[in-house]
């Protein structure tokens, strides 16, 4: 086990205590890989709702995305991770558009999935069970997202960004790419405010608005990046 899969767990074993009778349905997330996380440039968390399962939790989210046998979501997730780790170069669809179950572990084991709620849910969250969720656990949710000093954040939902920067954080200034994606600064990453990837749209307006956006959003930072031998800097401040 990684470090950084350590310390999740001693987070999630004190954040259980806390919870007392809720912990047992609590579903725990984050780097499906740690030491593949920490040594991936730029460091994604994926920012999401909670887990789906009507059948009450008590599973390991990111045992779940190390077999990776789901498609739903996550064929998605395995494309934007693939089109952002490769900037500044550009990924074309046709390398994308058909993703197998090896390409899903390959990619997952490069990022952090996160859910606000840890208790599990249905198809659809409800909006104010996972507010009032947010608010009471906030502190611990900071602390894990600390725990991956991420670079980027892509937040999968507007329900996700309310809850974050109105029960989690404080709002941030936001602004916008020239295809309107919302970003903001939190802490040392740059927040997305994005669809959620199992949106019913177009797979590829998905890939190519979010690719987009980041490379805007880092245009000459990557440029910068890539040339340094550590190529570990800040994503920087919003202009």
């Amino acid at each position: 086990m990684s470090g950084l899969n350590a310390r999740e767990d001693a987070l999630f074993k004190e954040w259980k205590r806390r919870l007392g009778h809720a912990s047992k349905a609590f579903v725990p997330d984050g780097a499906i890989c740690g030491e593949t996380y920490e040594s991936t440039w730029p460091r994604i968390v994926f920012l999401l709702k909670e887990a789906n399962d009507p059948d009450g939790g008590d599973w390991d989210l990111r045992d779940f995305l190390r077999i990776a046998d789901r498609w739903q979501t996550w064929n998605n997730v395995t494309r934007w991770t693939e089109g952002i780790l490769a900037l500044p170069e550009i990924r074309p669809w046709k390398d994308l558009d058909y993703i197998d179950r090896d390409a899903r572990v390959r990619a997952l084991r490069k990022i952090a999935a996160v859910n606000i709620k840890k208790t599990p849910g249905g198809a659809a969250a409800k909006f104010n069970t996972l507010r009032e969720f947010a608010r009471v656990n906030r502190e611990f949710i900071r602390r894990q997202l600390d725990l991956y000093q991420p670079n980027l954040i892509v937040g999968g939902g507007s329900d996700v960004s309310a809850v974050l920067f109105e029960d989690v954080y404080c709002k941030p200034k936001w602004c916008r790419t020239m295809g309107g994606t919302r970003y903001a600064t939190l802490g040392s990453a740059t927040y997305f405010d994005y669809y959620h990837p199992g949106a019913r749209m177009s797979k590829k307006l998905l890939y190519d608005e979010l690719i987009d956006s980041v490379r805007e959003r880092a245009g000459a930072w990557i440029e910068y990046a890539v040339n340094r031998p550590d190529g570990r800097q800040s994503w920087g401040q919003p202009r």
